[in-house]
Formats: structure tokens, C-alpha cells, sequence
């Protein structure tokens, strides 16, 4: 399937959930499980420290259905030092800020402050 057929089944989806769908409620409730897994497998990958606090962001159509994936995903975020934050700029600006800081060593904060501002 192509990225836009994806997406009209996830209007459906949305649409049957809104409705009380059981199954559709389950789908979404299992994808927020899976991205609890592929959260946990990078945290463990990256070699985070057991206090160390880790912000954890979200982007992508599935995240427009709002508590039908995000309740879900904060209970199965069991780690203490984890919270699951909402995204304060679009996922391409976060990727050049990081890509500038990798490459000049440059504290973000004022940048991104910026940034917020324009978006509004």
C-alpha cells in the first residue's frame, strides 16, 4: 500500500474508534505497545543511564488520533525517568538542530525559542 492509502485507513480507523469500535480501540492501543517497544529497545540501545531523565517525542499521522494512542503509550512507558512530551517543532527542524549541534557545538535553546515563536 501506498503512504496515502495508509493514511484514509487511518481516518477510518479514527472514524470507528470515535464510535466506540472495540477492535478499533485494541488496534490503536497495540500500536501504542509496539511504540513502547521500539522506545524501550533504543533507550537500552543508546545506553542510558538508569537516573538519567529521557524526554520521549512523537511525530507521524498514526499521533493526530490524540488519547487513543497516547494514553495507551504513557501507561506502557513504565520506566520512572521517562515522560513522554509533545512535540514543540516539526521532526525535520529537530533533525537540522541536532545535525548544528553535532557539527558546531552550538546550544539549541535560543534557536529553538526562535523557532516556537515563528510557528505560532
Amino acid at each position: 500500500m501506498q503512504r496515502e492509502e495508509i493514511a484514509k485507513l487511518n481516518l477510518l480507523l479514527f472514524q470507528a474508534t470515535e464510535q466506540g469500535d472495540k477492535r478499533a480501540i485494541n488496534i490503536y492501543k497495540e500500536a501504542a505497545y509496539e511504540y513502547n517497544l521500539i522506545a524501550n529497545a533504543l533507550i537500552d540501545k543508546l545506553n542510558f543511564k538508569d537516573e538519567e531523565k529521557i524526554l520521549i517525542s512523537y511525530s507521524g499521522g498514526v499521533f493526530k488520533v490524540g488519547k487513543y494512542i497516547l494514553e495507551p503509550l504513557k501507561e506502557y512507558i513504565f520506566r520512572k525517568n521517562v515522560k513522554l512530551v509533545e512535540p514543540i517543532l516539526q521532526p525535520v527542524t529537530g533533525a537540522a538542530l541536532y545535525s548544528l549541534k553535532l557539527d558546531r557545538q552550538i546550544n539549541n535553546v535560543t534557536i529553538i525559542n526562535k523557532l516556537k515563536k515563528r510557528k505560532r
